[in-house]
């Protein structure tokens, strides 16, 4: 009979040497007996590091348990759902990363885009026919008006340095001659009934090449 007691005595002590498992709301059992101020504060912390685990009531519901498993998966934990010592220790950890939230996009910028790259037209500066051996025949008269702005024409031919030039159009329009590969020569009244030709630097710059 002693012997039956003192076996029953070392079993008790051998079950109270195991804490009781913690149960929640739902009957789900977490080991080591956490409490439910612990498991409010990992929900708490998981909802810190970007996780989703519900209500932070302490209780280990579904959606607690579905976030911590995320977290475990991401930290390289086993991913068991359940707030285990390293789970916690994870959780508790400074070097914790939070999860990558994404970044708000950028308010478009107000009031219209700023142009960029543009330059500013060139200035046609006057230039000496001689200069450029210029050859222009009309046929027709060429009208100015009272700001010395010619139409008229047709333009038969246009050369310089004996080389034609072809245009886009045979008429003087608004002052301007238009030809294909040079842009528009710009024609202005001069002295003694003649016409001065008006060029931009660039277009002085290619039709000197023709002179090679």
């Amino acid at each position: 009979m002693k012997r039956m007691k003192l076996a029953v005595i070392a079993l008790g002590l051998m079950f109270s040497a195991f804490p009781a498992a913690a149960t929640d709301q739902k009957g789900s059992v977490t080991p080591n007996a956490t409490t439910k101020k612990t498991v409010q504060k990992a929900q708490q912390r998981l909802r810190e590091l970007g996780y989703d685990p519900g209500v932070a009531d302490g209780a280990m519901g579904a959606r607690t348990s579905a976030a911590l498993k995320k977290f475990q998966l991401d930290h390289r934990l086993p991913g068991s759902g359940v707030l285990d010592p390293k789970t916690l220790d994870a959780l508790n950890s400074q070097n914790a990363p939070a999860k990558a939230q994404a970044a708000p996009s950028p308010a478009p910028p107000s009031g219209p885009p700023p142009e960029q790259g543009l330059k500013a037209p060139e200035k046609y500066e006057p230039v000496s026919p001689s200069d450029f051996h210029v050859e222009m025949q009309l046929k027709g008269d060429v009208e100015w008006d009272a700001n010395g702005v010619a139409n008229g024409g047709p333009v038969v031919k246009l050369s310089f340095w004996g080389h034609d030039i072809e245009l886009t159009d045979d008429m003087i329009k608004d002052g301007f001659i238009s030809t294909r590969n040079y842009g528009k020569i710009q024609i202005k009244p001069g002295a003694n009934f003649s016409m001065q030709l008006f060029l931009t630097p660039t277009q002085q710059k290619k039709l000197k090449e023709l002179a090679k």
